[in-house]
């Protein structure tokens, strides 16, 4: 007879979210899983209408506590992919108040993590559409340029550059 408050680890608290079969990862975390917890929203860009979506990963390797009412510790029955249903995290308290945040000011999707990766946690680029375009594009701005061609002219001590254009 276990309680949800006795599988809680010592400094975390228990959060639950509201994911439904995309964002729960098709129905499949189990208790005792570890995922990692996305946030997409959209960020204001100055002079523009619209802001641009961006995907942060806000917190790896999070335990799952319970997925609807069946918690940790518990014999594991399959679940069936409902529409809709509740995971139920173990987060810091600091984390927790970020979580309610960012549930309020965007969408929150959870990643499933192997059981092989451990406790391996590894920074994240936030995805967006300028930094999913470098990615499969490569870099403009990291790409070497092209010097333009200039010719140095010497009238008596005086020294010009002159920059020829790419048509000459």
């Amino acid at each position: 007879g276990a309680t949800l408050s006795d599988l809680t680890p010592k400094g975390k608290r228990a959060v639950t979210v509201s994911v439904d079969i995309i964002t729960g990862v098709g129905g499949f975390i189990q208790p005792g899983d570890t995922v990692d917890v996305l946030w997409t929203l959209k960020l204001p860009a100055a002079g523009q209408q619209e802001g641009q979506v961006v995907t942060l990963t806000l917190f790896q390797d999070v335990p799952i506590l319970a997925v609807g009412h069946e918690f940790l510790g518990q014999s594991k029955r399959p679940v069936k992919p409902e529409a809709e249903h509740t995971v139920t995290l173990a987060l810091s308290p600091q984390e927790t108040a970020f979580l309610l945040f960012a549930r309020e000011q965007g969408r929150i999707q959870l990643s499933l993590r192997s059981q092989l990766d451990g406790d391996a946690q590894g920074a994240v680029a936030p995805a967006s559409i300028n930094t999913l375009m470098e990615q499969l594009l490569g870099s403009q701005a990291g790409a070497p340029s092209k010097a333009p061609r200039q010719v140095e002219v010497y009238k008596g001590l005086k020294r010009d550059v002159v920059v020829l254009s790419e048509q000459e």
